[in-house]
């Protein structure tokens, strides 16, 4: 499968050129139909700014601080595993591979759980106040490294870069999620029986799947899992 990655010519703030154009510039070609006022084609007039935007994605990954951000494996139970099955995300500018990644398979899938059923015992007896810290320094985290991140979203999704910049905005579910785990008072219930009393505690009860949308991908996952390691609130 190949995946396509779009890249962000918001960055070099120049307007946007039709794919025909492209062609013509891309085979050596300056046959555009559409002519300035000096008779030079579009085609021509933007073919510096076009050579410019070719290999965009490509460049600005190869300029990551962290090489880590780009790994071809998928990362279970604290070890990169490598899959047979590969997914290649493309630059359609170029058509060059970028990157090429695991797609994970059921196998996988049962790995993750299993590794993940195996360190539940241990998550859940951590106080609320010691899971929030755990939840503020990978917000911290996303911080430091949101310029990456930002990278890696338009180069695979093709999200502006001024909107792929949302790494703040994930930030902040984990803050207040980390937060919300100290609040997490439960609740009395009038009982049914007299002389009884009904209490509700907010607690980890189990490994859980979350499936996020694809628009905000950073936002996205990662208010699930802050909702979801600091039982505060009820999740569905």
């Amino acid at each position: 499968m190949r995946r396509k990655s779009v890249y962000d010519i918001s960055i070099l703030n120049v307007r946007w050129i039709s794919t025909s154009h492209r062609e013509g510039l891309s085979n050596g070609r300056s046959n555009c139909p559409e002519k300035s006022g000096s008779g030079r084609s579009c085609c021509e007039i933007s073919s510096v700014l076009l050579r410019d935007i070719f290999g965009l994605a490509a460049r600005y990954l190869k300029g990551l601080r962290g090489r880590d951000f780009i790994e071809g494996a998928a990362l279970i139970d604290g070890r990169w595993i490598a899959s047979a099955q590969r997914d290649v995300v493309v630059d359609p500018a170029t058509g060059d591979e970028i990157a090429n990644v695991a797609r994970c398979s059921a196998a996988d899938m049962a790995l993750a759980i299993g590794a993940a059923e195996g360190s539940f015992a241990a998550w859940r007896q951590l106080l609320p106040a010691e899971r929030g810290l755990i939840l503020k320094s990978w917000a911290s985290s996303l911080l430091d490294h949101s310029e990456e991140l930002a990278i890696l979203v338009t180069s695979e999704q093709g999200k502006p870069l001024a909107e792929a910049r949302h790494a703040a905005y994930a930030a902040g579910f984990l803050d207040w999620f980390a937060a919300e785990g100290e609040r997490a008072y439960g609740e009395t219930i009038p009982s049914h029986k007299p002389g009884g009393l009904l209490q509700v505690r907010m607690q980890p009860i189990g490994v859980a799947a979350a499936i996020t949308p694809w628009n905000f991908p950073v936002a996205m996952s990662h208010a699930r899992p802050g909702q979801l390691l600091q039982p505060a609130v009820r999740s569905l």
